[in-house]
């Protein structure tokens, strides 16, 4: 009788895998065929990407530590490649998702939450008017004009000067090598 149940409950577990294994291959054959979910695809896994970022960030134990490492996201690189790529309103539409994230990831929101999401927003629209211009150089331009705001909406509503150099100094330095290392790639990935 044991022997009977046993086969029944190999039978199950058989039956599940082949139906998830159905289940991914569809999704699969759908993401290959179709350009518009791979696509999709793409924009998650780019928003999931920024998540995990802001996630291992959260856990970095010290705080003198992690002061270090607060420049350091995913976001802005990943909101001027989606809006060149996709156009003015997904760009903006990636900017405030992949800011969502983050602050979702590190479990915080704080008084720069709305300051800075606009800036993202509005860097996801306007990045596609400049698609014409080389990647790497849009990047850098738009970073050092990111940082320039930020540092001043910051300073607006009371940051501390020293955090906020540090902030943008490794935002900067990071965006810079995300732009010059990856930014072509990726760019012909989502074209």
């Amino acid at each position: 009788m044991e022997t009977h149940s046993l086969s029944i409950e190999e039978k199950q577990k058989r039956n599940k895998l082949l139906r998830f294994a159905l289940i991914i291959s569809i999704v699969l054959i759908l993401f290959f065929t179709f350009d518009s979910l791979k696509r999709l695809g793409l924009l998650l896994v780019i928003v999931g990407f920024n998540f995990i970022v802001a996630f291992i960030k959260r856990k970095i134990p010290t705080l003198l530590i992690r002061k270090y490492f607060f420049g350091i996201e995913y976001i802005l690189f990943s909101t001027v490649i989606v809006s060149v790529s996709f156009g003015p309103k997904i760009g903006a539409v990636m900017g405030s998702l992949s800011i969502l994230a983050n602050y979702i990831a590190e479990r915080r929101i704080s008084k720069y939450f709305f300051p800075t999401i606009i800036q993202y927003i509005l860097i996801g629209y306007f990045s596609y008017f400049f698609r014409s211009i080389d990647i790497i150089i849009l990047g850098i331009i738009i970073t050092l004009i990111y940082n320039v705001f930020s540092f001043i909406f910051a300073k607006l509503i009371g940051a501390n000067t020293i955090t906020l150099v540090v902030f943008n100094t490794v935002n900067i330095l990071f965006n810079i090598f995300l732009f010059t290392s990856f930014g072509h790639s990726v760019l012909k990935l989502l074209g």
